[in-house]
């Protein structure tokens, strides 16, 4: 069975050795004060307006409905940034963003965590001094740049200001979202036979992370399988077959691993 072929695959290239975390891109770091205060804006953007991609907490799949991820996201999310100039559509997403911080903040009394919440009170306080201090876009030849406007797609982490690490990368924090993840993957359900590792162990509750780079695919990454209609449900269960997060998560990082980029150019993959 291919999926556990991809598992030993996985296994072998350790691409689990810690799922509740993933590379991602990531553009602007906020540093904050121990009051919550806005400090600066750090751009991690290269000279060709490419994010640098970092270690940080596991993205969700938001297949459907408003899904925070945690400290570091978006800027519709972690700055309340308006899309399409209607401001409703940054309100839930900033309150789910708030709320997954609260619950780290209300479980650990991290000192980073208790900046991030005092900031996220009052962020658009700060949004002035934001677009000011990010970086212009460069304009046409001879031309003057043009100051940046948040468009709610930016990724965007904290920091403390003087710290060499972003509050997600702190010990505390990064524990409290293993455990986190970890509980909410147990869900409390029956142990199953998971199809593609073999053990006995409870069906993810998640949506399957997507693939990245698959040829005439989506950029954000495509689903393998997706179930999201009555149609697709099978003997009257709702939801996909045995398997369980570790073998969710082996598949689609041996995937990726596969599609990555090893060179310049699409025909520079591991596997074509």
């Amino acid at each position: 069975m291919i999926l556990q072929e991809l598992y030993a695959l996985a296994r072998r290239k350790t691409l689990l050795e810690d799922t509740a975390f993933e590379e991602r891109p990531l553009q602007f770091v906020v540093r904050i004060d121990a009051d919550g205060n806005y400090v600066s804006l750090e751009s991690l953007l290269d000279e060709r307006g490419k994010a640098r991609k970092v270690l940080a907490p596991k993205l969700p799949v938001r297949a459907r409905g408003v899904v925070s991820a945690f400290l570091v996201d978006n800027s519709q999310y972690a700055l309340r940034v308006a899309k399409e100039g209607k401001q409703s559509n940054a309100d839930e997403p900033a309150a789910a963003f708030d709320s997954l911080v609260g619950e780290a903040l209300a479980a650990t009394q991290d000192a980073g965590l208790l900046a991030v919440s005092a900031f996220l009170g009052n962020r658009d306080r700060w949004m002035a001094r934001l677009r000011a201090d990010a970086p212009a876009k460069a304009g046409k030849k001879g031309q003057p740049g043009t100051q940046y406007e948040w468009t709610g797609d930016e990724i965007v982490g904290f920091g403390l200001a003087g710290d060499t690490e972003r509050v997600d990368e702190r010990p505390t924090v990064q524990a409290w979202w293993r455990s986190r993840r970890a509980a909410v993957a147990a869900g409390g359900g029956v142990l199953e036979r998971c199809l593609v590792t073999g053990q006995l162990a409870p069906r993810s509750t998640e949506a399957h992370s997507k693939v990245k780079g698959v040829p005439n695919g989506i950029s954000t990454g495509t689903s393998l399988v997706s179930c999201n209609a009555k149609a697709f449900e099978t003997h009257g269960r709702d939801d996909t077959d045995p398997i369980s997060v570790e073998g969710a998560e082996a598949y689609v990082r041996a995937l990726n691993w596969l599609l990555e980029g090893v060179g310049e150019g699409p025909s520079r993959r591991r596997f074509r």
